[in-house]
């Protein structure tokens, strides 16, 4: 969250699986005004991957304050936990 408001592209981008999502997590790291992520639920898939079920909090620097679902799959790779996909973005 911190990374994303204070538009530390390189930190946002040491978080993320190489890939598609890294376009999502460029395109957040310049303009976050407000990124704010509540945990839900987690469900493990296995010893390295689960999926993340958050309550999202936004605002782009142009726009109004968005909030809603956001679920993320997560893949750990040495010893570090990244994103490696956004399977749903319900956040209007």
């Amino acid at each position: 969250d911190a990374a994303a408001v204070a538009h530390k592209k390189a930190e946002v981008l040491s978080m993320v699986m190489p890939g598609e999502i890294t376009r999502f997590a460029e395109n957040l790291s310049g303009s976050a005004a407000k990124w704010q992520t509540t945990v839900t639920q987690v469900d493990s898939i296995d010893d390295t991957e689960c999926l993340v079920e958050t309550n999202l909090g936004t605002q782009l620097l142009t726009g109004p304050e968005q909030s809603g679902l956001a679920v993320f799959r997560m893949i750990k790779v040495d010893g570090a936990w990244r994103l490696a996909a956004v399977e749903i973005f319900e956040v209007n």
